[in-house]
């Protein structure tokens, strides 16, 4: 973890002294599908050939630090793995690496299901059965259910407080919900009805969703879904007390979801998501499912079928050691808002679709910005620390593969020097009558700290 001013030098005294920040929290960095039990086999279109030789020790091990060195906290088991001796192995592999491992047990979860047995008779099951997991301190919790419908919701009450009973708050009791793309006839309610029956039968401290908004159209153009922030902004209105996990792309799957080609595919997701004060980060896949399913087709991601990492895992990987640079700095202030600014070269076009869906806490000026240029279209998240000190998650808001640069120009009221977070780094400087510029890359946030 880092603190602010550990790279700001000791030359540069403008005015108030920069500070210090250190947070105790961690930034929760996970994904979908984890390790394997086997290696599968797959032939030259992606399709399974056989399940292949089971892992090794030495496997789980040089996985499990491919995980830990690619700055992830959080594990998830692998696809369709249920076993008791799978779950004893990952635990394993996840302690050594200081790493939190989520299980799948059916056993378990049709205990915190069951309504035909006393609570006392299923209490003692579901502690007998836990006990094996508890004395792993890897133990991160149980994988419930993922994106159940509105009706479904109510029913896993119970089971969450059977669960918080027998388990403890400080195990996570894990469910994922559907992005806000799913229609209300689907949903069985509107969306913020959703996730607010979540909020009010589940009671989790965390509200996690998916959303995937990098895209190919049917010219071959990428674009960006124009309901990414939408998804972002629904979630934080409907719980604003909860934190907000979501999944992001790290994979090309059908019918047009493109493959991720650099780092600013990864960061440009992470930052716009930090830019809502997200507090979590999940990458859909770490390992690559089969290439066909029932109903979709799916690229490789992080870690190929094959089992070595690919060019995806770098940048994941690249995105994720961004924010464990600076989460001491980020945890310290709390969410305010977003500003959105159409740039110079889009000021013909004069309107991001992105942006047009946003209303909720939205400023159009800031008492701390004088003024505000953007060459490209820009995010900014709004933040302040405990300390009264402002804080603004600055994005470069365009379709990253099209490697837009954007040049910010700030001027801040009653600022001598900033301080400027890039790619994980803090930089102190001057604010000459208060302004201050960069060149921002595709795909970068830049976290800016006015300082009087």
């Amino acid at each position: 973890m880092l603190g602010a001013c550990t790279a700001c030098g000791d030359t540069v005294k403008y005015g108030e002294e920069a500070p210090t920040y250190v947070s105790d929290k961690e930034f929760y960095i996970g994904m979908w599908i984890g390790v394997p039990s086997s290696l599968k086999e797959y032939d030259e279109q992606g399709r399974l050939i056989s399940n292949g030789a089971p892992m090794t020790e030495e496997d789980y091990d040089y996985h499990y630090k491919l995980i830990s060195e690619a700055g992830f906290n959080y594990v998830e088991p692998g696809l369709n793995e249920f076993s008791e001796a799978y779950n004893m192995q990952v635990l394993k592999a996840a302690q050594k690496y200081n790493l939190h491992q989520y299980l799948n047990d059916v056993n378990i979860n049709n205990l915190l299901l069951d309504t035909t047995q006393d609570e006392a008779t299923v209490e003692e099951k579901l502690r007998a059965a836990a006990a094996k997991y508890m004395e792993y301190d890897s133990f991160a919790g149980l994988k419930i259910r993922d994106e159940p419908v509105f009706k479904e919701i109510a029913g896993y009450a119970q089971a969450k407080q059977r669960f918080d009973k027998v388990f403890g708050k400080d195990k996570i009791f894990y469910m994922n919900l559907l992005s806000s793309i799913a229609a209300p006839g689907a949903l069985g309610s509107t969306y913020q009805e959703y996730i607010k029956e979540y909020v009010n039968q589940i009671g989790t401290d965390y509200v996690s969703y998916d959303h995937y908004p990098l895209k190919t159209d049917a010219r071959g153009e990428n674009y960006i879904l124009e309901i990414f922030l939408d998804n972002m902004e629904q979630v934080k209105e409907a719980a604003p007390d909860k934190e907000i996990w979501t999944f992001l792309q790290s994979i090309q799957y059908s019918p047009n979801n493109r493959t991720l080609t650099s780092v600013a595919d990864t960061t440009f997701q992470m930052y716009s998501f930090l830019a809502y004060g997200g507090a979590g980060i999940q990458w859909f896949c770490l390992w690559s499912p089969p290439a066909f399913s029932t109903t979709e087709t799916f690229g490789e991601s992080c870690i190929g079928r094959d089992g070595k990492p690919t060019e995806i895992y770098d940048y994941v990987k690249a995105a994720n050691l961004e924010i464990r640079a600076f989460e001491d700095i980020y945890f310290n202030f709390d969410w305010q808002g977003v500003m959105t600014k159409i740039g110079t070269d889009n000021e013909e076009g004069g309107e991001n679709a992105c942006f047009n869906y946003l209303n909720y806490k939205v400023m159009s000026s800031h008492e701390r910005i004088k003024s505000f240029k953007t060459q490209q279209d820009t995010l900014t998240g709004v933040f302040k620390d405990k300390e009264g000190r402002d804080g603004f998650m600055i994005v470069n808001y365009t379709e990253p593969s099209a490697g837009l640069k954007n040049k910010v120009e700030l001027q801040f009221n009653d600022c001598t020097h900033a301080l400027i977070v890039k790619k994980g780094k803090v930089q102190e400087v001057r604010a000459k009558n208060g302004k201050i510029s960069f060149t921002m890359n595709a795909g970068e946030g830049y976290f800016v700290i006015p300082l009087k």
